[in-house]
């Protein structure tokens, strides 16, 4: 990948939209973005130091349980930032920028949701309408089923 270290695996697929349009969208599905350490980092500074809001998704109402890591493009949470900002310089931003040909592309946001038993367990099927790109980032893939859907 240009512009980057990493090397993993990636999954491509395409799709049209349910509503007829003559275009079509491209899903890329990575494995391997994250090391082990860096996800076990985040997830010790989530499980410790970390505030989760509450208000309600304005998916389904529901509390969000999410806190916000980079907004407008700042990283908000500085313990977090020393974690993030290698990824996303060093790996994230390449990779978009060179997958779909945006070299000025730019992270606006970045969040962490978390799932518990006694919580949320479910996000239902959205669109991100307001950005360009989604990535999603798994933290412990090893111990949950279900994953990215798209439709």
């Amino acid at each position: 990948l240009d512009g980057s270290s990493w090397c993993g695996e990636e999954w491509e697929a395409s799709y049209r939209e349910s509503s007829g349009a003559s275009w079509s969208r491209r899903l890329f599905m990575v494995k391997g973005f994250l090391t082990g350490g860096e996800a076990q980092r985040i997830l010790s500074i989530a499980e410790t130091s970390m505030k989760f809001q509450v208000g309600r998704d304005t998916v389904d109402q529901k509390p969000t349980f999410e806190h916000y890591c980079i907004v407008k493009g700042v990283y908000v949470n500085r313990q977090l930032e020393t974690v993030l900002r290698p990824i996303v310089e060093s790996r994230l931003l390449p990779y978009i920028r060179n997958r779909y040909g945006i070299p000025d592309a730019v992270v606006c946001t970045s969040l962490v949701r978390r799932y518990l038993n006694d919580e949320r367990r479910v996000h239902p099927t959205h669109r991100d309408s307001h950005a360009l790109c989604t990535a999603v980032l798994s933290l412990n893939a090893g111990h949950f089923s279900g994953g990215l859907y798209v439709q």
